[in-house]
């Protein structure tokens, strides 16, 4: 049994997966520590709960939030059922471990005895314990991918959502008329030339599996599906590594399922190879023409100092090349007159890659006609003179200097900056908005915009990543901390004249 050896504010915490585990199994590791509690004479203050969870890794938001609470001194006591509901991962259990000793907060586990982390028969006992319950994972991933690759010999339905035109009709591929007649139109039009905004227009009735009209992100996945010209293609691609996604990752060849013929076709393969190599075409043009150092240059801006970050190389005396980005006051402080920054370097590669990643999230997911709608409306309808929005942006610029100067005195905390986050992406849209209607009254169309996304969409299709993200990506807010704050939103450029309209925001973790 778990050990108690001081006064405890307890909490418990309570897990169960998707396998052959339920509800119920909730309910069973709840009663088992209030009665581990009772024994113990403890009163639990709450329980945090993650249903249908895998324990392979630690994004799951109940786990998540306890470790928030943990931070901020609610408690000073987990109480788990045992190891394996609090991670069945080696590196994320010491990872959980390590931040509750930093936290002050005592682990125990009902039915494990949990020493001190930094002793070593304490450690080496729960290593071993968690290093079964991941083998436990890895042995049961590899059963459930010799059955799948089995079902998969056979050109069987492997899960999800159909590609559009296809049904599932008991484990098998079968041809939907309806949809079918546009997956050809969209082939022959492409292979013929045709722009996607050209191709949308001839099927307007078009809709996907999930009843949303198509848009340029979902033709150019028609496209690269290879499945259309009759190829049943499994196991391409690594989507999740223990439960965490891990991007398009290609297998190797040996891995992969491809069987050509498996599924009924619904183009030839002659077509099929005539797009493909349209595509490819563009992709390798498009990679020439974006050739450029610093993916990022002039939209990052120093938290600290308000200075822009540039791109910088450098070179070590072992001969080792390092490309960051640093903030213009830290470097040029004596030529400007200023005190010198003391704002961290960000390293370029890991930024660049973050934000690609994010910005084709962004217009993978994004409502495009919604946020045109609101884009226009924003821009068509401010006040009079921009009396309201000039007063708005004026307090804003109060509050984040007062913000900032509270950050510079020491009283740093979470809550102040997310809403110094919130400040810059209101700022970075009334700042906007004031652009597009002093420089140039036209209204702004709910169509023009949506044009605007539909070339992003080819630019990135193309490989012009640089083009995309000066579209796209209107803000960078280097912290202090390391971190930064990326606002993507639109370009209205040539729908009203001026610069962006902010839409959402992502974090970026340096560490």
């Amino acid at each position: 049994m778990g050990r108690v050896s001081r006064t405890i504010v307890a909490v418990g915490y309570a897990r169960y997966s998707t396998n052959k585990q339920t509800d119920n199994s909730i309910e069973y590791q709840k009663n088992a520590i209030l009665q581990f509690c009772r024994e113990k004479s403890l009163t639990l203050r709450r329980f945090y709960v993650d249903e249908a969870t895998t324990g392979t890794n630690m994004a799951r938001q109940g786990l998540q939030q306890l470790i928030r609470d943990a931070e901020r001194g609610d408690f000073n006591t987990v109480i788990i059922y045992d190891i394996s509901r609090g991670s069945r991962n080696v590196g994320d259990w010491f990872n959980f471990r390590n931040l509750m000793r930093e936290f002050g907060v005592q682990v125990i586990a009902v039915h494990q005895e949990l020493g001190d982390v930094t002793d070593p028969n304490a450690f080496l006992k729960e290593a071993i314990t968690v290093s079964f319950a991941q083998y436990e994972v890895l042995q049961a991933r590899n059963k459930s991918m010799a059955g799948s690759k089995q079902r998969a010999s056979k050109a069987q339905f492997m899960g999800g959502t159909p590609p559009l035109g296809y049904d599932i009709v008991n484990g098998e591929y079968v041809i939907n008329e309806v949809e079918a007649r546009w997956v050809k139109i969209i082939h022959y039009m492409y292979a013929m030339g045709a722009k996607y905004r050209e191709i949308l227009e001839a099927i307007p009735e078009a809709r996907s599996k999930l009843g949303n009209p198509l848009d340029a992100t979902s033709l150019h996945a028609i496209l690269k599906n290879p499945r259309y010209d009759g190829t049943f293609i499994w196991n391409e691609f690594e989507h999740k590594v223990m439960g965490m996604w891990s991007g398009r990752t290609p297998k190797p060849k040996d891995e992969v399922t491809k069987i050509p013929g498996g599924i009924p076709a619904i183009v030839t393969p002659e077509l099929k190879k005539e797009v493909l190599k349209r595509m490819a075409s563009r992709a390798y043009g498009g990679r020439n023409s974006a050739k450029c150092d610093y993916l990022l240059t002039g939209l990052i801006e120093c938290e600290l100092c308000g200075s822009t970050y540039h791109g910088r190389t450098s070179k070590n005396k072992k001969g080792f090349v390092s490309v960051s980005y640093v903030c213009g006051n830290k470097y040029n402080y004596r030529r400007n007159r200023t005190t010198k920054c003391t704002a961290p370097n960000i390293q370029a590669a890991k930024l660049e890659s973050f934000v690609v990643a994010k910005l084709k999230e962004f217009l993978k997911t994004a409502d495009f006609t919604a946020m045109a709608k609101e884009i226009a409306r924003q821009v068509n309808n401010a006040s009079a003179e921009l009396k309201e929005e000039k007063a708005e942006l004026a307090k804003i610029n109060t509050q984040l200097h007062n913000g900032m100067k509270a950050i510079l005195d020491g009283m740093y905390f979470p809550e102040l900056q997310d809403e110094m986050d919130r400040l810059r992406v209101r700022k970075n849209e009334l700042e906007e908005i004031i652009a597009t209607v002093e420089s140039n009254q036209r209204k702004v169309s709910v169509e023009d915009v949506l044009k605007l996304f539909d070339y992003s969409v080819e630019l990135l299709e193309e490989g012009n990543v640089q083009q995309a993200i000066q579209r796209h990506v209107t803000k960078i807010y280097a912290h202090a901390d390391g971190k930064c704050t990326i606002n993507m939103g639109v370009c209205i450029n040539g729908c009203g004249g001026a610069q962006y309209i902010v839409h959402t925001t992502f974090i970026f973790n340096a560490a």
